[in-house]
């Protein structure tokens, strides 16, 4: 773990830790893994045909779990209502947490992606 002074460097410093991991996984690797003769083919295991649908999954995937709140979706209409008294039951009623970090994260990486393989 790491000590911060403030919230905010904390935030900054997941912010670019896994932005610059999540940028390598998902735009750098392919690039790397996919032979040039294949970058623009009109083959099956193209780099387009997989950048196609990396493209496709990140747009969908972070806004749909976001809408569609699994656990918090859980501890509200299972665990909330089976709690031994209101004191519990309010803690599995509050919002979802979230870090600002990983939220700009997500926004960045598409953007990154986009520009990245804007040429194709």
């Amino acid at each position: 773990y790491e000590s911060h002074a403030r919230d905010g460097d904390l935030q900054a410093s997941i912010y670019i830790k896994t932005t610059v991991f999540r940028w390598v996984i998902t735009a750098l690797a392919p690039a790397i893994v996919t032979p040039f003769a294949d970058t623009a083919s009109n083959a099956d295991k193209s780099l387009l045909d997989g950048v196609r649908a990396i493209f496709i999954a990140e747009i969908w995937r972070v806004p749909l779990l976001a809408i569609l709140d699994i656990i918090g979706n859980f501890r509200r209409h299972f665990l909330g209502p089976r709690a031994p008294d209101q004191r519990r039951m309010n803690l599995h009623f509050q919002g979802a947490r979230y870090n600002l970090g990983e939220r700009y994260t997500e926004m960045t990486k598409i953007l990154f992606y986009t520009f990245f393989y804007a040429v194709l």
